[in-house]
């Protein structure tokens, strides 16, 4: 087998495994909102476990390119997917919300460490000019997978061991495709750390972009559906928001990938930043009209769109010896997103009704636009 051949295997395979994980965790996080909604906890209280996982991704990132160099990334994927199919099966033992928040805190440093060892693997892989469509087709089989997820618990339903069983089984299934390729996985520099103050200072527009993907994404997951049960929808209605928003990431991502390759990838950024701020305010105008649906749709896309150009920029910022330690600072800040994402929502939907949970994405929106134009000025 030459080169070309072993590295689009091998580039296939973590695509593959991707897809599995994205399935596992779009089942898992609309599930446990749901089932805390259920047992009467409040907004707040649904925010403050999901935010466990984010907390974990921050603290383990920094040393997760040691941790890969010393056993490596094969041995470091295999590990952290046995163990995590092993907490899933533990959430039905008890539904006791501190016991989850440990769960779901273990569950978001062992997912950290596949986080960022994959894309590592793609960015080494894709070159500079093909380099967003990769990432475009990563983001869209991953979010294939999380579009999917809230279907299942339609499916399989909230209740019982079954679909946390389920979660298990796809995890398991990831690590298939990395098994047949463990031949062909990228080494990483040893001896790499990431600095969170020298990365951010030298892209913090890139930063501040994947901070605010994770912010409305993770949000979304753990809030969108109850935002539209809040306002009278029925269970299938609202979670069929969800899927709407997954299948705009679905089916956009390839072709923001594509602008990305062939336009400037930091204008294609600002015009996601502008977007992400107009479409939140433009839900509670349309939520009673079918304009909604599309809206939604554009919205996913949007939403993780400016994930993948930022992810493109991160590949052409930093040289490959870099990648490993850039990658845990994006994939950090990105938890950091996530972390005050659910936490802002569930405070804001509890002062300030249903509503609240628009403001705080336009708001936050709204933020990143400001950094750009600090940044535009201190350029010039």
């Amino acid at each position: 087998m030459n080169f070309r051949d072993s590295a689009a295997w091998s580039l296939a395979a973590v695509l593959i495994s991707a897809t599995a994980v994205g399935l596992t965790f779009g089942l898992t996080i609309p599930l446990v909102a749901l089932i805390l909604e259920q047992e009467g906890y409040s907004a707040t209280w649904i925010g403050i476990n999901a935010s466990a996982a984010p907390i974990a991704s921050i603290l383990v990132a920094p040393f997760i390119a040691n941790i890969a160099t010393r056993i490596g990334i094969f041995q470091a994927m295999v590990i952290c997917v046995v163990l995590s199919a092993i907490l899933l099966c533990l959430f039905p033992a008890s539904k006791n919300i501190w016991f989850w928040l440990i769960l779901r805190f273990a569950l978001g440093a062992l997912g950290a460490v596949q986080w960022v060892l994959g894309e590592v693997w793609i960015i080494a892989l894709a070159g500079r000019l093909n380099r967003g469509k990769i990432i475009g087709l990563y983001v869209t089989l991953v979010s294939i997978g999380f579009a999917l997820g809230p279907q299942l618990i339609t499916l399989f339903g909230a209740d019982g061991p079954l679909p946390f069983i389920v979660a298990a089984c796809f995890m398991l299934l990831s690590v298939l495709p990395i098994f047949a390729a463990r031949q062909n996985i990228p080494e990483l520099p040893k001896h790499t750390k990431a600095s969170y103050l020298t990365i951010t200072k030298a892209a913090p527009l890139i930063i501040f972009a994947v901070c605010l993907a994770g912010f409305t994404d993770t949000s979304m997951m753990s809030f969108l559906h109850i935002f539209g049960l809040r306002n009278g929808l029925p269970i299938e209605s609202a979670l069929l928001m969800l899927t709407v928003v997954f299948t705009g990431t679905i089916a956009l991502q390839l072709p923001i990938g594509w602008l990305a390759d062939k336009f400037n990838r930091h204008r294609l950024l600002l015009i996601h930043g502008v977007l992400l701020f107009v479409i939140p305010l433009a839900v509670m105008v349309m939520f009673d009209t079918f304009a909604l649906w599309p809206v939604l749709f554009l919205w996913g896309g949007l939403t993780m769109g400016i994930y993948t150009v930022a992810l493109t920029l991160l590949g052409d910022r930093f040289k490959t010896t870099e990648l490993a330690a850039a990658n845990a600072v994006f994939v950090a800040v990105y938890e950091i997103g996530s972390l005050s994402g659910p936490l802002s929502s569930g405070i804001s939907m509890d002062l300030f009704g249903a509503q609240g949970l628009m403001i705080v994405y336009a708001l936050i929106a709204a933020l990143f636009l400001i950094t750009a134009i600090v940044q535009r000025v201190k350029s010039v």
